[in-house]
């Protein structure tokens, strides 16, 4: 649970552990599927090969930063509309013999865009936008802010691109410690990469249903299983 108190007072803290980026990514896109289904939209994740397997970080804190920007994106963006979430890395110079990569995530709808003078007010504490600052129809309050916080204490950035009628492009990239490189990703985890390549939701007939052996969720959509 977040404290406010933390988040005021800039104390908020990662708890820094090995994750698999893909295992995150995949839980995400696991949580909102049947939301974008719900209202006709197709969910469209592609991963590039280059992305390392695991890595270092708060596992927690990122996927409520690319949940926070898939809600949006899900809210904002028309019945039927196309939702892209992309993940890209780029490897960064070695540091005391550790390997790093930048890993950037970048959900984009198709929702009625955001003027670029009102931009910069999106990541700012408490701030909400009016429905015609802000094209989508109403603010984000703290979530962004909190993203931004996030995203800040690994080191990264965030930001977007939006022109109104345009749809928007909310992304985060992090510098990352890398544990397990790609090629150890397409290898022991080809499966789980391919499934999330070519995860796309085309109707409302989606269902969250638990897996009790594993612990984990397994997509259903028109009644065939996506994701194991």
């Amino acid at each position: 649970v977040l404290s406010m108190q933390k988040i005021e007072e800039g104390k908020l803290e990662l708890d820094m552990q090995p994750f698999l980026l893909a295992d995150a990514v995949n839980s995400v896109l696991l949580i909102f599927g049947a939301a974008a289904a719900s209202k006709g939209q197709h969910l469209h994740q592609e991963m590039a090969g280059s992305i390392p397997c695991k890595v270092l970080g708060d596992r927690f804190r990122v996927e409520h930063v690319l949940g926070n920007l898939l809600s949006n994106a899900i809210k904002f963006s028309p019945q039927g509309g196309r939702i892209t979430i992309s993940v890209t890395s780029s490897h960064l110079p070695p540091h005391q013999e550790e390997e790093w990569a930048t890993v950037t995530v970048t959900v984009k709808d198709e929702g009625p865009g955001i003027a670029e003078e009102h931009q910069h007010k999106l990541f700012t504490n408490f701030v909400q936008l009016n429905a015609d600052q802000l094209q989508r129809g109403q603010g984000s309050g703290l979530g962004l802010s909190l993203c931004k916080q996030i995203v800040e204490l690994h080191d990264g950035t965030v930001g977007l691109r939006s022109q109104p009628g345009q749809g928007s492009e909310f992304y985060f990239s992090i510098p990352f410690q890398v544990l397990m490189p790609s090629s150890h990703s397409r290898s022991s985890h080809h499966n789980a990469t391919n499934a999330l390549q070519q995860l796309v939701i085309p109707t409302a007939e989606a269902t969250i249903m638990p897996n009790n052996n594993k612990e984990r969720t397994i997509l259903v959509v028109d009644g065939k299983q996506h994701i194991e």
